[in-house]
């Protein structure tokens, strides 16, 4: 028996062993059904030759390993591509998501304003909202940064609650959020009284908290027809509005105002 003809197979073998046991990168987790399957057959095709080198009846458990093996490595190369394409797209919500919020980022709500100018002008009218808490300042002192972002969770899902399927929410920035309406009609004018209803919510240990929201619209095309103009339209209202809260302000929480959220 020659057992130079073992060095391969044993190879393979310690190969398939020693990524199990350093679960190779991540690959061996759950979700990775491919690069598992390419492992255990890693293991089978080790095995296999350990037998085949051997005598009969050693031989027939070689060719079944050998059986074994290949099939799962061809299943493990098509769950690896599988997979592959999972990551990717994980990947790429990841870079479109606010990890905080789970809304859309500043930088996709830009890309999505830049498609839709090119999608719907110039045929059909849309609107831009930028918003911004007002009292997330006397939020965050009060409470803390902790529960200040739950209350930030709980604003985005609000805001998300209040649009239309079509329509895009995103984190702005800070305590900044943005929409896109794909429409300047019904959807916009329900907004208010959507958020309204359900911008009322309870924090774990807090209770109910009070919120107030300044918001500021842009449309497409009467005030802009580039996203920058749409945006600085928007953000220039809704400090206005901004402003107007503040020279209202006392030391308590308001309520949102929702009558003249809409002025320019």
């Amino acid at each position: 028996m020659n057992y130079l003809l073992l060095v391969a197979p044993v190879l393979l073998f310690l190969a398939g062993a020693f990524l199990i046991h350093l679960r190779f990168f991540r690959f061996l987790e759950q979700k990775y059904v491919g690069n598992r399957l390419l492992v255990v057959a890693f293991l089978l095709l080790g095995l296999e030759g350990i037998f085949t080198v051997g005598t009969y009846p050693w031989v027939l458990v070689g060719v079944v390993f050998y059986v074994l093996g290949a099939v799962l490595s061809l299943a493990g190369i098509y769950f690896l591509f599988l997979d592959v394409e999972r990551t990717i797209t994980h990947l790429k919500k990841e870079a479109e998501t606010d990890f905080l919020t789970g809304l859309y980022n500043r930088k996709y709500f830009i890309k999505a304003l830049e498609a839709a100018l090119h999608k719907y002008a110039p045929h059909r009218r849309f609107a831009v909202a930028i918003l911004d808490l007002d009292n997330m300042k006397e939020i965050n002192d009060r409470l803390g940064h902790q529960k200040g972002d739950e209350v930030l969770k709980a604003v985005g899902g609000a805001l998300k609650k209040s649009v239309g399927p079509e329509d895009i929410v995103a984190r702005y920035g800070g305590d900044e959020f943005a929409i896109l309406f794909c429409s300047d009609g019904l959807e916009v004018k329900k907004f208010p009284e959507r958020l309204a209803k359900n911008l009322v919510f309870n924090i774990s240990g807090i209770g109910e908290i009070p919120v107030s929201i300044s918001v500021g619209l842009a449309f497409y095309p009467d005030d802009g027809e580039e996203s920058s103009t749409l945006v600085a339209v928007a953000d220039g209202r809704m400090y206005k509005n901004k402003l107007n809260f503040h020279r209202k302000k006392d030391n308590t929480f308001h309520p949102l105002k929702l009558p003249c959220m809409f002025q320019g």
